[in-house]
């Protein structure tokens, strides 16, 4: 349990009478729940969760729902207190998984979440090459965008994080630098770029060209590299994910700029890959939460993880 659910999990609980049960059943209703469909997912009487609902709104001195007829709506009161309550059920479903996997003698577990750059290139490498190590890890893998990837990290529902950055990130979060590496210019195979030694910003003014959406890390910093050669910005079309442009770039409809974790996921026969000027650097991150210690087995993915980078041809000279 992370030191905020147990903060909420303290606070919760000290109140004398409230117990996992009420919490268990307020969060149910919080969710949409009728009173007869959390009797029935919890396996009791209807009549108890009303009593719990009561029980809980007496000990704490609070209204969390109104009542009007058959229906239960929460308060504003209750949706401030769902926040804390959300947290120590999180908290709870990891301890309940825990104590399974020990139960049946799986002694180590590693949860990882990633953005597309990674979780679809190196990162399933190294996951490989962690079982040589842990053959009986129980995992999960999965690949969001970078904002559900801070989420998971805070709240635990994740153990680490991998995402790529253009720099330092502020956030309460520990992200950690595990490889550098520069973004890339893709150009489609039968263009007159695909022999030049560069490309640059000025190269695309006449030129179709695929840009990322504004509001993804890499999207603004293609965009800055635009206005310090002062050429305007104009994409013929542009994506959310680096992936997407790569395969667009392979059907021939223009060059894009991605970061070479992307570039180097698929393999495009009809795509050049060329150094891209002024360069942007690019990190490869790991994201895990400030204060909380890592384990055996996420300390050898995070090594493994590295050794699969530093062991690629990513980076092009300019």
């Amino acid at each position: 349990m992370s030191k905020d659910a147990k903060l909420h999990a303290h606070r919760l609980l000290s109140y004398p009478g409230v117990t996992l049960r009420h919490l268990e059943i307020f969060a149910k209703m919080m969710s949409g729940s009728t009173t007869a469909e959390v009797a029935e997912t919890l396996g009791v009487s209807q009549p108890a969760v009303s009593v719990s609902i009561r029980q809980l709104e007496e000990t704490l001195g609070l209204v969390l729902f109104e009542r009007s007829g058959r229906r239960l709506s929460p308060t504003d009161t209750a949706v401030l207190l769902n926040e804390d309550v959300s947290s120590v059920m999180l908290a709870l479903r990891g301890f309940s998984r825990r104590a399974a996997d020990l139960s049946q003698g799986v002694t180590g577990r590693l949860r990882i979440v990633s953005t597309p750059p990674l979780g679809y290139s190196h990162a399933p490498e190294a996951l490989a090459r962690l079982y040589e190590h842990f053959p009986a890890l129980s995992a999960s893998y999965d690949v969001r965008r970078i904002s559900e990837v801070y989420t998971a990290v805070q709240t635990g529902e994740a153990d680490i994080g991998l995402a790529v950055f253009d720099g330092n990130r502020d956030t309460a979060l520990q992200i950690t630098p595990i490889h550098k590496t520069r973004m890339v210019a893709l150009v489609p195979s039968d263009s007159d770029l695909a022999s030049a030694h560069l490309v640059a910003p000025e190269d695309l003014k006449a030129r179709p060209y695929i840009g990322l959406e504004n509001d993804s890390i890499f999207g603004q910093v293609i965009r800055s590299s635009f206005r310090a050669r002062a050429v305007a910005y104009d994409p013929r079309i542009e994506v959310r994910f680096c992936a997407t442009a790569a395969a667009l770039v392979e059907q021939g409809i223009g060059v894009a700029m991605v970061d070479p974790y992307s570039a180097s996921s698929y393999s495009f026969p009809n795509v050049v890959r060329l150094p891209f000027a002024p360069a942007i650097e690019v990190s490869a991150c790991v994201v895990t939460r400030r204060g909380i210690p890592h384990s055996s087995q996420l300390r050898t993915f995070t090594t493994l993880l590295k050794d699969v980078l530093h062991q690629k041809e990513l980076s092009l000279p300019l």
